[in-house]
């Protein structure tokens, strides 16, 4: 939201009068609102002198310093320089009365400050952003040089933050934490249902850097839950710094019960350029209303703690989610499927040798629980880095083992899609080629398509290709990993890359099942034409 006028809400935090050369002299601004400000015919005034008026925008919660020499100060302090505004300043004395004036003549704060609140080579800071800008006691000198476009040094603040939110059978359980350096004053907690107003709760102080528990009982506020309620829950109170972390938003899901929602797919051992996740099956016969949900790994189980999915989302029944902690999901899975992406409030890593999973419902319920071990990969694979393990079979129970397969597909993972097994494994069998005749001078398409079917998903694959005589003419795949169909490629080339002599040549298959041993041949003949 962009506000033109909020008088009083942005105030001057930082005066730099007196620099030892060759810093220059410079102001800081807040912006205490939770709205994005712009103000036209902005202006710094002194006892002696008024600046060109310019147009000022500062964004929510942030810091603009204004200085007439923006490439000196860059040079002293580490500042994103978007933060820093080249433009004309009064001369500052030692004794000033600095006023900010906007809007064609309201004054949007003043402080007459004078050389003895701070000391010489040292940026005069504000304490409070509440308090009023002409207390002596609400300024001093930086503990440091300065510290243009942050947190003062001598700051003195409290920011409440909703940390964490558990639904309970007869209430929910808030947890709010002051992450300031002084008690918060008292405030309330809002409560509002499906955005309608319902109750509002004293709110105690809460000293610095701690937290507390609240309850509140569903009984108290005379709230019968509903499934699908909108619940609201927002903190409130008069000098809290950051209002953004201070809501939250959970729906009242329908009753979960262990094994209705089963962990279906892993990806553990990744690089930089791939991400790790959970993928989750709906396996009920019902929408799964997954608010205020958590997970936990090996890690967290040690810890006694829990990693809360911030994500709400609906998901039918044979459909699947992912939880996630990196944005690089939405480059790799398609728009249509982002309402299926859980993301986790802290970052995890699971362990590349084995880890455990629980999957817990808004009440803690135990919903799945999963110990993998990395031999439940493919035995005969010489790595499996960035690839995941996944079920053969996702509606039965994930701590069988037996269950877990490494994922065949080509990219590494079958991520919000069924899994590279075949849930209905069939004896059919097949291989074509299209085209045929194949022209591999062509301009249209230099290449043959070579497709299969197997009656097995788990095997390995080697295609060859053989003059009519029975002489090889090109191994095109030895040892590829396969499910149980696919598609192979081939440019008319022999192994020097040269192409081969026009006529008929037989294109062999042979496949590997790697649970059986059993062993399938497929042939079809391919004919290559000018």
């Amino acid at each position: 939201m962009l506000a033109t006028q909020l008088f009083g809400n942005v105030v001057v935090n930082e005066i730099q009068f007196a620099p030892v050369s060759p810093e220059p002299e410079w102001i800081e601004l807040y912006n205490t609102s939770s709205d994005d400000v712009i103000f036209d015919n902005f202006t710094v005034t002194d006892n002696a002198t008024t600046t060109d008026p310019i147009t000022l925008e500062i964004p929510a919660y942030s810091f603009i310093v204004i200085t007439e020499k923006k490439s000196e100060l860059l040079k002293i302090y580490k500042i994103d320089s978007a933060l820093v505004l080249e433009s004309d300043l009064p001369t500052f004395n030692n004794t000033d009365d600095l006023v900010l004036i906007a809007n064609n003549g309201i004054t949007l704060d003043s402080v007459p400050y004078d050389s003895k609140w701070g000391i010489k080579g040292k940026s005069l800071e504000r304490r409070k952003y509440f308090d009023p800008s002409n207390d002596q006691t609400n300024w001093g000198a930086a503990d440091t040089k300065g510290t243009p476009g942050a947190i003062n040094s001598i700051a003195a603040y409290y920011d409440l933050a909703l940390s964490d939110v558990t639904l309970d059978p007869v209430g929910v359980k808030l947890v709010i934490e002051n992450k300031g350096n002084i008690e918060s004053l008292k405030g309330k907690i809002e409560i509002l249902v499906n955005d309608i107003f319902l109750e509002d709760l004293a709110l105690s102080p809460i000293p610095p850097n701690s937290d507390i528990e609240v309850f509140v009982d569903f009984n108290v506020i005379n709230y019968e839950p509903k499934v699908e309620d909108k619940l609201e829950i927002i903190i409130q109170s008069a000098e809290d710094i950051y209002i953004r972390n201070n809501n939250f938003d959970i729906f009242i899901p329908n009753s979960t019960k262990s094994g209705d929602v089963l962990i279906n797919e892993i990806m553990y051992n990744v690089d930089e350029e791939h991400f790790e996740f959970i993928e989750l099956y709906n396996n009920s016969s019902v929408d799964v209303q997954i608010s205020n949900w958590s997970f936990a790994d090996d890690l967290d189980l040690k810890n006694g703690r829990y990693n809360q999915i911030i994500t709400n989302i609906n998901l039918p029944p044979n459909e699947n989610a992912i939880i996630v902690c990196d944005n690089m999901v939405y480059d790799v899975i398609d728009k249509s499927l982002w309402d299926k992406v859980l993301f986790t409030k802290k970052k995890f890593s699971l362990n590349n040798s084995t880890d455990k999973i629980n999957i817990y419902n808004e009440h803690k319920l135990l919903i799945d629980s999963v110990e993998y071990f990395d031999s439940w990969h493919e035995d005969y694979l010489s790595s499996t880095k960035n690839r995941s393990l996944e079920k053969t079979r996702p509606t039965l129970i994930s701590s069988d083992g037996t269950n877990w397969k490494t994922c065949t597909a080509e990219s590494g993972s079958t991520i919000l899609a069924s899994n590279s097994y075949s849930n209905n494994p069939t004896s059919e069998k097949s291989i074509s080629v299209v085209p045929n005749p194949f022209l591999p001078n062509s301009s249209n398409k230099p290449y043959v398509l070579i497709e299969y079917k197997l009656p097995f998903d788990n095997a390995l694959l080697d295609c060859d290709i053989y003059y009519p005589n029975g002489n090889l003419a090109v191994s095109l795949i030895k040892s590829k990993f396969a499910s149980n169909s696919g598609t192979l490629s081939w440019n008319g080339r022999n192994d020097d890359n040269r192409v081969l002599p026009i006529g008929p040549y037989v294109v062999v298959i042979e496949a590997t099942d790697q649970n059986s041993g059993e062993s399938e041949i497929l042939k079809i003949v391919i004919v290559l034409a000018q």
